[in-house]
Formats: C-alpha cells, structure tokens, sequence
C-alpha cells in the first residue's frame, strides 16, 4: 500500500511570494546572512580545479540548452536589453544555509516534525519576491512525506514548541520574522495577500524504489495524491473523499511523461515529479537540473502568474496605466518556448498549463479589449460633440447669409412681411412633410393617423 512505501530521496521547496522594496529590503536580507546563489549547486569537498571545470561546464550547457533571455534572467544574470533597449532588470537570486527544527500542528490537530535546511529568495521586478524552504522530513515513509506536505502549506498551522515566544505562532508569521526579515506575508495591508490565496506552494520530487514497490503500488493515484495533498489510499480505498473520476482525469491530463522512469503534474498549488531513477542528492547533475534549471522554470511561471493576478486585481485603479504595464510585461517576459531542447519547453509548457496562465492571460487581454472599445466610443462621442458645436457654428453664420436673403426676396416680391412670409412657412411645411414621407414612412403614416383621430 502507498502509506507503506518508502521514500528513497527527495527534493522538498515550500514555496511562496511576499512583497518588497528594492531600495532596502534586498540589503535587509544580505545584512541577516544571505548570499548571492551561484549559478550551479556544488557539494562540498570539491577541488578549486573541479569547481572551475563543473562551472565552466555548466556555464556552456546554459548556453548550448537555453534561449539568451531565459537563460539570463533565471541562471546566469547576465546583463541583456528588453524590446526598448533598454537594460532589463535580471532577479537578485539570494540563499541562506542555515538549519531550523520545525515542529508543527495544522488546525485538525495532526502534527509534523521537519527541518529546514536551506532557505532561498528570489527577487523578481515589479516588487514581486518569492522564497523558497528546502524542508526534509525526519522519516522516510511516505505517509510522512504527506503528512509534511499538507501541514506545511497551510498558512494557518500552528508552531509547537518549548519557547513561549514562537509556542503557537502561525505558521506564515514564523515565516515572516524568521526568513523573510519581518515583510508580512498576511494582512489588509499586504498587496500580495490579494493573490497568494491561503496556500503555500509545493515543489516536489520524489524518488521511490519501484522495483521493489508490492503489486498495489501505483504511480499516477500516488502522484495526485501528492501533488493534491490528499490522503494516501484515498483513491484505492475509494470513500467519500475520493476524487470523481472526472476530476481526477481533469487534472491527470496535465501529467507529463517524457520518459518511462519518471512522471510530472504540475497544478495550481504544486509541481510533483515522481519515479525512479530520475533524482540523486549525490549526482551533480541530477540534483542540479531539479534544484536549480527545472526550479527556474517552475518560478519564473509563478512570477507570471503573481503578475497577471496583480493585474487583474489592480486594473481599475488606472485602466490606461495598466494597460501600457502589461503590453510591456508581455513583450519581456511571455516567452514561447526557453530552450533549444524539448524536455525543458515541455516541462515549461507544462507548468504554464497547470497554473491556467494562458486562461489568465486571454482574460486579461479581453478586459483590455473592451477597455480599447470603451476608449474609443468615449472619443468617438466626444468628437461629435465637437463636430456639433463646429456644425452649430457654421449654421449661425448661415443663418444670418439666409435671413439677408430672404429679406431681398422679399423686397424684390412686393409681398408685404406677413403674406411673404405665411407662404415660405407653408412651402417649408409641404417640403418637410415629403422630407419626412420620404425617409420616416412609418412616423409620418403614425402622424398622419394621430392628426385624423384628433379631428374626429
């Protein structure tokens, strides 16, 4: 059974965004101990010679795998320019190594032991931070994993411990002073609480045995279950918590298999990748494609997504502004693909799906393209006000030109200012009734009844 099995390796991230001032909080968190994070993850013990051979290598896959604006903003942070020419700002990638032991309780009561061992801050534009906690469990059932996944991403979950000053403090406000150098995470005030929603993320990868998993064992119920943090079994022992099959197939068909060994779900709180063979903490390539590259790209689809909820919750407060914002955020940052290999624009493709960006996106647009139509029939009625004005002007100056003329007429008649003017009237009249007849049939056939009636 799934509760039974045991978890060879794995790579945990609690993920979330908090808000920030670039002029003081980055210096804020180099002051408490952070450090810039290299471009690839080393273990230590390494030669001088094996550091500069295994950067030197890694600098040049970048290069040969990934598209130049990618590759800058999210490994290297080399300096390039946005469509305007301009230099564009690269994200301050900043981690702390330093060992926390967490001990905590959800609101049901259920409890988890864990430790943080590496703390990580990602410092998008626009104000827009995200952190990252590598946290390791202290068993290695999979039971465990779970119980550490679903008490983790509550906000909510509650420290317990012998120290009267953190004993009960919530879990996102622990977070807040002890990571996040006091930037709230949670509050009226907080912008970024209108869209983190009540949830931190997940970012998983797991490694199992399965050869020597029992015959019960299955990959894609284990997966969902992960990646949803729901109960283990919950599918097999199919109870009143079980998924309907249509939502578990909703969401299983974003499941990514490139390879028979291993399979990725990327969904609204979670990337999961589960297998065997895919993950080893010991191989340096391996873990850093999983902390590092893969990572990257996860993130760098939740700053898009925290951006286009940031828009849409922020866009009636200056419509024009927001509008010109966002073309330039697409124009920077909304790339087709990253790299010139598949796997990477698959899991990219991926995790775009999973957080429903392009559903996003194509909403945002059509709230912009009403905002166009909106602009437009403003001017638009705006411009034939002042084409009216013009018009009434022009017709002044007419008016006084007719009534010249017809007191010429009139003199040049003999008819006296009364009978010359009585039959003008009644000409006038017979002209506008056939204007009328002519284009108006149905009024003037209504006017005409409504004269008759009164008559009788």
């Amino acid at each position: 059974m799934n509760s039974k099995l045991e978890i060879r390796q794995s790579l945990i991230k609690l993920v979330g965004v908090f808000g920030y001032n670039a002029k003081t909080d980055i210096q804020k968190f180099i002051q408490e101990g952070f450090s810039t994070q290299p471009f690839i993850s080393l273990p230590d013990g390494l030669s001088k010679e094996e550091v500069e051979r295994w950067k030197n290598r890694t600098a040049s896959h970048y290069k040969n795998q990934y598209y130049t604006e990618f590759r800058a903003l999210m490994l290297t942070g080399e300096n390039i320019t946005d469509h305007t020419g301009k230099e564009r700002i690269n994200i301050k990638a900043l981690k702390r190594e330093r060992y926390s032991s967490i001990h905590l309780a959800s609101e049901r009561g259920n409890q988890i032991q864990f430790n943080i061992t590496q703390e990580e801050v990602y410092f998008f534009p626009n104000g827009i931070g995200v952190f990252a906690l590598h946290l390791n469990a202290t068993e290695t059932a999979a039971s465990s994993l779970s119980d550490l996944l679903v008490i983790s991403r509550e906000f909510e979950s509650e420290l317990i411990s012998p120290q009267p000053e953190i004993h009960k403090l919530k879990w996102h406000q622990w977070i807040s002073k002890e990571i996040l150098s006091n930037i709230p995470l949670m509050g009226e005030k907080v912008p970024t609480d209108e869209f983190s929603g009540s949830k931190f993320k997940t970012y998983s990868i797991v490694e199992i045995d399965e050869s020597k998993v029992d015959t019960e064992y299955n990959r894609d119920h284990l997966l969902f279950e992960l990646a949803t943090c729901s109960r283990l079994n919950t599918i097999k022992e199919n109870g009143y918590n079980a998924p309907s099959p249509i939502f578990y197939s909703t969401l299983m068909e974003n499941k990514l298999e490139a390879f028979k060994n291993y399979s990725v779900l990327t969904i609204l709180d979670s990337f999961t990748a589960l297998g065997e063979n895919h993950y080893n903490a010991q191989d340096i390539l391996k873990y850093n494609t999983w902390n590092k590259v893969y990572f990257s790209i996860y993130i760098f689809n939740l700053f898009i997504k925290y951006n286009l909820f940031k828009f849409n919750a922020e866009f009636l407060k200056d419509p024009v502004g927001y509008r010109e914002r966002f073309t330039t955020f697409v124009n920077n940052y909304n790339y087709h693909q990253i790299s010139f290999n598949f796997l990477p624009n698959l899991l990219y493709q991926n995790a775009r799906s999973g957080l429903e960006i392009n559903q996003e996106m194509s909403f945002f647009e059509e709230r912009l393209s009403n905002l166009a139509k909106q602009i437009q029939e403003e001017q638009e009625k705006k411009q034939a006000l002042l084409l009216g004005l013009i018009s009434l002007i022009t017709a002044l100056d007419a008016l006084d030109t007719i009534m010249n003329g017809l007191g010429k007429a009139q003199e040049l008649s003999g008819l006296s200012n009364i009978t010359f003017y009585l039959l003008l009237a009644i000409i006038v009249a017979f002209i506008g009734i056939g204007i009328t007849r002519y284009l108006y049939p149905s009024l003037y056939l209504k006017m005409k009844r409504k004269l008759f009636s009164e008559k009788k």
